[in-house]
């Protein structure tokens, strides 16, 4: 990497997880086409982590967060730094950040109307993601929500922790 170069920071805690993978790759793919270098920063480790994530940002010229692998008082400070910020999957009000979310609720409103209606289901099955993130929390309160516009109960049995990671909710389910 040429000095002159500049380097865009992916930030992430499960690089080599599928959604993850997926966004740094695309990500990847778009930065190199516009002459961009990516580093991929990997938290694993707060408060130190974090730390050596401020040490790095002078040497980036911006910064995906995939998902919410940092609080909104950790994304504020970088924000404050001057770096520029996209998020992925998250979302905070209180920053002006811009951010590329999905629509959770349309997917699993889709998804129910699918598996109850034209399939004929009572009874799914619910794989989980990791209930701290903002995906995870939105797509099971719509679960609920559509299980009760259609008279049904999500079983407590068929709810499944994956956390987001197919060999956790292959191994679980």
């Amino acid at each position: 990497m040429s000095q002159s170069q500049k380097t865009l920071g992916v930030i992430t805690n499960l690089p080599d997880e599928v959604f993850q993978r997926d966004v740094i790759e695309g990500a990847r793919q778009t930065a190199e086409q516009r002459g961009y270098a990516v580093r991929v920063l990997t938290l694993t480790e707060m408060p130190r982590d974090f730390d050596a994530l401020l040490q790095a940002v002078p040497a980036l010229n911006g910064a995906l967060v995939v998902a919410n692998i940092l609080s909104d008082a950790q994304l504020a400070t970088l924000h404050q730094s001057g770096l520029a910020l996209s998020l992925v999957s998250h979302h905070v009000p209180s920053l002006p950040v811009p951010g590329v979310v999905s629509n959770n609720r349309q997917g699993i409103t889709m998804l129910m109307q699918h598996l109850l209606v034209d399939c004929e289901r009572t009874r799914p099955a619910f794989i989980r993601g990791d209930m701290h993130q903002n995906d995870a929390v939105q797509r099971a309160a719509a679960i609920e929500q559509e299980m009760m516009r259609y008279h049904l109960r999500l079983l407590p049995e068929n709810i499944i922790d994956g956390e987001f990671i197919p060999e956790i909710a292959s191994e679980r389910f």
